[in-house]
């Protein structure tokens, strides 16, 4: 991006948004308002139900007869001539699913001649809470990132400043609950389902949760939940509403935790923030604003349909970017498939 492009952002902008870091093909417009345009989502669970998981051959071949599809609705909503940037998902994410991503973008950018801004995957979710609240942040804060691929707590000073102060040593909570769903066989993706049964129950013990005693770590751990859950001879003799109830219990409590320590540590936090899939769970939701109640900290989480992976979230943190002038404007354009939140990537493939 040449400097006179990153100089030519127009008060009122339309950003298009492009998310194809894994399973699910998203375009949204954002306005510099950040006010959802349109967004148009397609999720590719049917194609990856016989696997019971996401399969990145599958994934990418998705993406790829999706992608232009989804243009063309959004084309429909707003010309493109009408689009002042366009939003990337650079990474983290599968390598084939971020390609087809990007050369849409890059195809874009040099017909309509418009700036193209690389994002991270995960500061986008940070920046879902803009969407329906562009309310600025209270700094300093402290961001707890859980989807399936991630569970990380962050420290904010400022903008753009993202130190990870812990995060999970083996799966995601994500992960934990589609794989412990998928032991009692619910249907592909697991967690949603089983937190739907567990709201039916009021059933209230625990798993043991590993590294809750550590109070020298904020890291996380759930493989050994997964393992002991799923060989748990509760599986069978608790109605399947309380088991799930335990499992989900014993997750929640888990972030809970950590979240509590790190904000003894971090005694000057001012906001929190929950993100990522994950963060649409109701229990983790009513539980993490008991924790910024006692702390006295502005809770933010974006609505349940931003905190899926969606375009929106990617604009959203190219319209923040924008604002204040962030690294993204001259960062070099690229696929970073294991790019580390915080770190700018060192390489262009």
């Amino acid at each position: 991006m040449t400097k006179s492009l990153i100089s030519s952002f127009p008060t009122e902008r339309f950003i298009l948004g492009i998310e194809t870091s894994c399973d699910d093909s998203s375009i949204s417009i954002l306005n510099n308002k950040y006010q959802d345009v349109i967004t148009i989502t397609q999720a590719h669970l049917e194609c990856l139900q016989p696997y019971q998981g996401i399969m990145p051959e599958v994934a990418s071949r998705e993406h790829c007869r999706y992608v232009p599809l989804l243009l063309s609705q959004i084309e429909k909503k707003i010309p493109l001539k009408m689009i002042d940037a366009i939003a990337i998902t650079a990474g983290p994410g599968l390598a084939g699913s971020l390609l087809t991503g990007h050369a849409c973008a890059r195809t874009l950018h040099a017909l309509l001649d418009i700036p193209l801004i690389p994002i991270h995957h995960l500061e986008g979710h940070l920046c879902a809470i803009f969407i329906e609240d562009p309310s600025p942040i209270v700094w300093p804060a402290l961001g707890l990132l859980v989807s399936g691929g991630h569970t990380q707590l962050i420290e904010m000073e400022k903008p753009f400043s993202y130190k990870i102060i812990g995060q999970t040593r083996d799966d995601a909570a994500g992960e934990a609950f589609d794989k412990i769903a998928k032991s009692i066989g619910l249907p592909y993706p697991g967690g949603p389902a089983l937190s739907k049964l567990a709201a039916n129950s009021t059933y209230s013990e625990l798993f043991s949760i590993p590294l809750i005693n550590d109070k020298t770590t904020l890291d996380f751990s759930f493989s050994g939940l997964k393992t002991q859950a799923t060989r748990s001879p509760l599986k069978d003799e608790l109605p399947m509403e309380d088991y799930c109830a335990m499992v989900e219990n014993t997750i929640v409590e888990a972030l809970y935790e950590k979240c509590s320590l790190a904000l003894q540590s971090l005694p000057e936090t001012k906001t929190i923030i929950v993100s990522g899939g994950v963060a649409s769970n109701p229990s983790l939701r009513k539980k993490m604003l008991k924790l910024a109640q006692k702390h006295q900290c502005i809770l933010r989480i974006p609505s349940p349909k931003y905190c899926t992976d969606n375009g929106t979230m990617i604009a959203a943190a190219a319209n923040f970017q924008i604002e204040h002038n962030g690294p993204a404007l001259t960062r070099l354009m690229g696929t970073y498939p294991q790019w580390i939140l915080g770190l700018e990537p060192t390489n262009i493939r």
